[in-house]
């Protein structure tokens, strides 16, 4: 589904291009007698891949490294001609203790399993405050 909503949003402008060559289709044709065909085009890069390694990298480094990019916004990302991704300008990198990479990852558990009473509990432990400071927020 993730990789789907992707691939549509990639397909938006064509779906735009095909409407108006359907439009087309049923009127202009009529005068020209030309027919113009649907185009789909592929992504420049396979998307879902792309942020799976982001994640895995970014994974990589808070839970092995203990360091990490504090400022992982697309303009830090560079993808080469052959589709390499790189990382760059580590400007706001931070560094974990191990005792904060196990409060995160035991964070990271608890929201994979959906456990809100756990994901709540764990974001005090790490010091996270919501704006009014209590758990409907």
């Amino acid at each position: 589904l993730r990789n789907r909503g992707i691939w549509l949003y990639f397909r938006a402008g064509d779906v735009v291009q095909n409407s108006c060559r359907t439009a087309w289709n049923w009127t202009g044709r009529l005068v020209t007698g030309r027919r113009r065909d649907w185009v789909w085009r592929e992504p420049p890069v396979d998307l879902g891949r792309l942020l799976e390694e982001v994640m895995r990298v970014h994974g990589y480094q808070i839970f092995v490294n203990g360091a990490f990019n504090g400022d992982p916004h697309p303009g830090n990302l560079m993808l080469s001609a052959d589709g390499e991704l790189s990382l760059i300008d580590f400007g706001q990198l931070k560094v974990l203790t191990e005792e904060e990479r196990y409060k995160l990852a035991k964070l990271q558990v608890a929201t994979c399993a959906k456990d809100k009473d756990e994901i709540f509990r764990l974001t005090r432990k790490v010091g996270v405050k919501t704006k009014y400071d209590c758990a409907e927020t």
